[in-house]
């Protein structure tokens, strides 16, 4: 589940093309007043760098 982002488009081919984007998304199973979060960085629609909520880094890493 995404809970924010911020999007960054640029013009080319005569339309709006994402370029890039940062997603902070659901991380793991909510409880009590806790949602574990991450932060994603994606160029287009790639996911290129991934700050998760157990203090792991992944750069470069393909989700499947």
């Amino acid at each position: 589940d995404a809970l924010g982002s911020l999007l960054f488009d640029g013009y080319g081919n005569s339309a709006y093309q994402q370029s890039s984007a940062l997603e902070v998304v659901v991380d793991g199973t909510p409880s009590g007043s806790t949602v574990p979060s991450a932060m994603v960085f994606l160029n287009g629609s790639t996911e290129t760098i991934r700050f998760s909520s157990n203090n792991r880094v992944g750069i470069g890493l393909r989700q499947t």
